[in-house]
């Protein structure tokens, strides 16, 4: 493609940059000894570096305040809940107890809606 082509010469344009730059006697350093070639990092790497980064600094605080914690499951998680339903009949009440079943998590469903609470409608903080 052509943004491949187009990556691929401005790798050879770096390299060549950087061997014209070694053979410059003026840039040699005269007591150390100059390797052939020098390496030029390129711009992805320090994009890569600062992602990750940033994901090990949330992962951290993370970890720091609520501990290592599971991962999200793909199973639903039923549960099951008692009610108790009082009815008066006419000097009499009676309490029935039924048991219900419920599926705890939100795996499977089509929507999962969350209420979010701050205390001003700002920005979210970036603190995980």
């Amino acid at each position: 493609s052509v943004l491949k082509r187009r990556h691929d010469l401005d790798d050879i344009r770096r390299r060549k940059a950087a061997e014209e730059a070694n053979q410059d006697p003026q840039l040699r350093n005269k007591r150390t000894v100059v390797k052939k070639g020098r390496y030029v990092k390129k711009p992805e790497t320090y994009l890569a570096e600062a992602k990750s980064r940033r994901n090990e600094e949330a992962r951290y605080r993370r970890v720091k305040k609520k501990g290592m914690m599971k991962r999200a499951s793909n199973k639903p998680v039923l549960k099951t809940k008692e009610i108790t339903i009082e009815a008066d009949d006419e000097n009499n009440t009676v309490a029935e107890t039924k048991t219900l079943t419920y599926q705890a998590n939100s795996v499977g469903a089509p929507y999962v809606f969350v209420i979010r609470i701050r205390e001003d409608a700002g920005k979210v903080p970036k603190n995980i």
